[in-house]
């Protein structure tokens, strides 16, 4: 495998081609989304391979956002078999990836250790100090793309959202569930 040009392709890819209209699915999320993977994966002791096809699922998660705005985990898979071929990457660690990509579709439901892996890394913000901003960010998206037609009720959403919200693994409960209720309890504050 060539990690380091699948890595180098992808980032080029989003840094030119994803919608400026994305304030939360840009590339910062997907930098994101690779160091908590990365750092969860560490802590949940998996495999070098098992690490390497993480991190290259996390790069390319939200790859299909360069493409549609629906389903773009779906294009996202599309990207990985057009492209992980050329960079050594067998028909198996395809298949690997572009099931923990779609382990990061709503609703979630992780299949095995590396899926809650990548789940809990794409929700890591919701126990970090970034938690605020980044829901903001989401937010702007949402209104931008149509989704949102009244914010209004946004921080209730939040709470919903928090509330019904849990990480898989343990590291992450360790790492960010405090934080994650706190946070909760400041937007119920501002309710």
């Amino acid at each position: 495998m060539n990690f380091e040009g699948a890595s180098q392709f992808i980032l080029h890819k989003l840094e030119n081609e994803l919608p400026d209209i994305l304030t939360y699915h840009n590339l910062a999320h997907t930098k994101e989304v690779y160091e908590a993977a990365t750092r969860l994966g560490k802590e949940e002791n998996i495999t070098e391979e098992e690490l390497t096809l993480l991190q290259i699922a996390a790069l390319y998660h939200d790859s299909g956002w360069t493409f549609s705005d629906t389903e773009h985990e779906m294009m996202s898979c599309e990207i990985v078999m057009k492209y992980l071929p050329d960079y050594g990457f067998t028909p198996r660690q395809i298949e690997v990836v572009c099931k923990l990509i779609m382990a990061t579709r709503l609703p979630w439901s992780p299949e095995d250790h590396l899926q809650k892996i990548i789940v809990d890394a794409d929700l890591d913000y919701l126990g970090t100090d970034r938690f605020f901003p980044r829901a903001e960010d989401l937010r702007q998206e949402l209104l931008s793309l149509g989704r949102l037609a009244d914010d209004t009720n946004w921080n209730k959403l939040q709470v919903k959202f928090l509330e019904t919200h849990n990480y898989y693994t343990d590291a992450a409960i360790r790492s960010r569930g405090q934080k994650k209720i706190e946070n909760l309890e400041l937007l119920k504050k501002s309710l």
